[in-house]
């Protein structure tokens, strides 16, 4: 064998090779078997990569048996124990929030998509638009489950925004409803990638911007009483109607004393208009 070729192999078998202190706790103790006892157990503990989750493939220790009292040792008297970390460390994506709110007006909607696991690789996901009663072209512009909707995490990257464009009119609309969801996940870690439990999140709409409002012009009016007795002054206060006015609004005025007193100092109006 080369000695290139040798270095290569000893470097892999050592990255295979759980360490440990690092990637498990080591242990060395006597396992006591009294009277009538033919089982006895023991427990070692394995590391999470000290909370800095690095996909490393299988990796594997050995357990061994020495100095047996009272007995010999049989076969096997080695054991190897396979740590694997392709599920816990792989790359995993999902939506920061189930829910997302947001106001026709403000023109698109940003949901924050994390990532979880190995960060020392890049990693796509799809998001893509699901319509509900929100339609798309009337609502919003539709984000196609194809890979022009791919994010691409660089690595080290945690977070990316998943922006979704919406479509602002003058008609008033109740608040509506569509679903933004993650799919197709890869990696160049070798292992693939993972969508997380949230891995769709809703998102509403509201149209306050475009709700009808009827009020008045001024808050105050001005008139003066009529000069001579029998007489009548009349005043015109303006009621406005803002927002959607393609359909038909009601509301209904009427009169209410002040200082003034109703059928004395002036007639009394209860009306829709």
């Amino acid at each position: 064998m080369e000695v290139g070729t040798r270095r290569n192999r000893d470097e892999f078998e050592r990255k295979k090779s759980g360490r440990t202190g690092v990637d498990y706790v080591g242990i060395s103790r006597n396992l006591d078997f009294a009277p009538g006892v033919s089982v006895q157990t023991f427990r070692v503990t394995i590391l999470d990569d000290m909370g800095r989750p690095e996909l490393e493939g299988a990796e594997s220790f050995h357990l061994q048996l020495h100095m047996a009292v009272n007995g010999i040792l049989g076969k096997p008297s080695r054991a190897t124990v396979f740590i694997n970390d392709s599920l816990s460390d792989r790359p995993s994506l999902q939506f920061l929030s189930p829910h997302q709110s947001v106001e026709e007006s403000d023109g698109s909607v940003v949901a924050v998509v994390t990532r979880r696991g190995d960060l020392g690789h890049s990693t796509s996901v799809r998001c893509f638009s699901r319509q509900g009663s929100a339609q798309v072209s009337e609502d919003f512009q539709e984000l196609p489950n194809t890979e022009a909707s791919t994010i691409t995490f660089l690595p080290g990257e945690t977070e990316k925004p998943c922006v979704l464009s919406l479509v602002d009119d003058s008609l008033f609309e109740e608040e509506e409803e569509l679903r933004l969801v993650l799919g197709s996940p890869s990696s160049d870690s070798g292992v693939g990638a993972t969508v997380g439990d949230l891995s769709e999140t809703l998102v509403r709409i509201r149209d306050s911007a475009d709700q009808p409002i009827i009020r008045f012009s001024e808050t105050k009016f001005s008139v003066r009483e009529p000069e001579e007795a029998g007489s009548v002054t009349v005043v015109t206060v303006p009621v406005v109607r803002l927002g959607d006015t393609s359909k038909v609004s009601l509301v209904r005025v009427h009169t209410k004393d002040g200082s003034a007193v109703s059928g004395e100092d002036y007639n009394p109006v209860s009306k829709e208009s």
